[in-house]
């Protein structure tokens, strides 16, 4: 991340009440979220302050909602390459068959298809 710079956090979801968002220090806590039963495109602006050097995403839903879903995540902006950049960026599958937790790749921005 780079310091006083803007980042898309863009992601596809699917699920009543599914939330998307980032936070770091110096930056505001910016989130989105869906109320859609049906796959749809979730996107959130990102202002990094001037001390920021890192940023956490995250997703959830709604406590008491059914599941959610997640198509593929991407995150745009200054010092991040484009995709894709070392890898494929798809995500292995857990033996239950649901998508593993993807490892962060620092400086890199990948798309993760489940």
């Amino acid at each position: 991340m780079q310091p006083n710079s803007d980042y898309t956090l863009t992601a596809s979801v699917r699920g009543p009440y599914v939330f998307v968002g980032a936070s770091g220090t110096g930056t505001e806590t910016v989130a989105t979220w869906s109320d859609q039963s049906d796959w749809n495109g979730l996107s959130v602006r990102v202002t990094t302050g001037a001390d920021t050097t890192e940023l956490t995403v995250s997703v959830h839903g709604w406590y008491g909602q059914g599941p959610y879903d997640v198509r593929w995540m991407s995150f745009t902006g200054p010092g991040v390459a484009p995709d894709p950049c070392g890898g494929s960026g798809t995500v292995p599958q857990t033996p239950s068959g649901g998508p593993a937790s993807p490892s962060p790749s620092p400086g890199c921005m990948r798309t993760y298809l489940p």
